[in-house]
């Protein structure tokens, strides 16, 4: 039996998160971003699940597979943003407590030379 229409675009859709968890992996975002806006139109082409036939449930599985790893993959980048973050704020609250505020240091030369 040849595939559904909704089966070809599941397989589609599948291979676009694959694509958008290669970028964000590879740290580009901004291609991640594009392939994603990709998806959302793909998604709205694909009808609900209530008829769907084994192959094309399959299909769906897959397509939500991939989903899922793409969102765990975005949610530990964004973790580890944040753990960068932590660490940038408190290497300038360790620096404020040489003289002031963390952006005038090296700017005050001594006269004793």
């Amino acid at each position: 039996m040849p595939s559904s229409p909704t089966e070809e675009r599941l397989a589609a859709l599948t291979i676009g998160y694959d694509a958008a968890l290669e970028a964000v992996l590879l740290d580009d975002l901004e291609r991640a971003e594009s392939l994603l806006i990709g998806c959302d139109e793909m998604v709205r082409g694909i009808p609900a699940p209530e008829h769907d036939d084994e192959r094309e449930k399959l299909a769906r599985t897959k397509a939500l597979d991939a989903y899922g790893r793409l969102v765990d993959a975005l949610r530990q980048a964004r973790a580890a943003t944040q753990k960068d973050l932590q660490q940038v704020w408190q290497g300038q609250h360790a620096l404020s407590g040489y003289g002031g505020r963390s952006d005038s240091v090296g700017t005050r030369v001594s006269s004793d030379a």
